[in-house]
């Protein structure tokens, strides 16, 4: 069967109509997509936190071995770079790309910020991250506490370059146990996840708890890409 002029989609030749095609595929798949999230009740922030609570202890118990330089199997260095992923994506709500495109010079050039009240007095570290998914023209910043603070110290400290196997000219903050850059953050996040039975608050989940829609932007960028 042929297809000629404008007969489908206004189209002019046959690049257009794969285009076209792809480009409804795509848009059939996140309608899709939408309506089972409608259907299905969204997790509320808290329920996305649920992981931090649950795994804390395991965590607490690996950062303080790091921190007082006993040897650490793979499964508690990944123990360690999962959690801290974790809390970057589900408590300071930052897109997976944040967090596997963080780099040491941003991490060394965090600046410390003295919040004083009539109560307390808190000191919150902030980190600016400038390449992520949105846009390369806006830092993504986010304020960690004092001792969120102190565990991603020890990770860069202690667990990071005995995870770089040589390579110390690698950049990005989060590495995995082979050396290598994060793949995939969400992944990483789901199987943490997995490991504590617990299997609520993926990564997207509170992104969109939150008040994040996506959009079909993946979809037109698709289609431009293919001109």
């Amino acid at each position: 069967m042929s297809v000629k002029g404008n007969a489908i989609f206004g189209c002019d030749n046959y690049s257009d109509l794969v285009i076209s095609y792809n480009l409804l595929q795509r848009y059939t798949l996140h309608i899709n997509y939408r309506f089972e999230s409608l259907m299905t009740a969204s997790k509320t922030p808290t329920e996305c936190c649920k992981l931090l609570e649950v795994a804390k202890e395991s965590f607490l118990q690996s950062i303080r071995k790091a921190q007082n330089e006993e040897a650490l199997d793979i499964s508690t260095k990944c123990d360690i770079i999962y959690y801290l992923e974790a809390v970057l994506v589900l408590k300071h709500l930052q897109r997976p790309g944040v967090v596997r495109n963080m780099t040491i010079n941003e991490w060394e050039k965090r600046v410390h910020h003295r919040y004083v009240s009539s109560e307390n007095t808190v000191t919150y570290t902030i980190i600016g991250v400038q390449l992520h998914k949105t846009a390369t023209n806006q830092v993504a910043a986010f304020a960690l506490e004092e001792e969120e603070e102190m565990w991603f110290k020890v990770y860069y400290e202690k667990v990071r370059p005995t995870l770089l196997k040589g390579n110390t000219q690698k950049k990005e903050f989060f590495v995995s146990t082979s050396g290598h850059s994060i793949y995939n953050v969400s992944n990483d996040i789901h199987r943490h996840h997995k490991r504590f039975t617990y299997l609520q608050g993926i990564a997207q989940e509170s992104r969109e708890s939150s008040g994040l829609v996506s959009g079909l932007n993946l979809a037109k960028n698709d289609a431009e890409n293919q001109t």
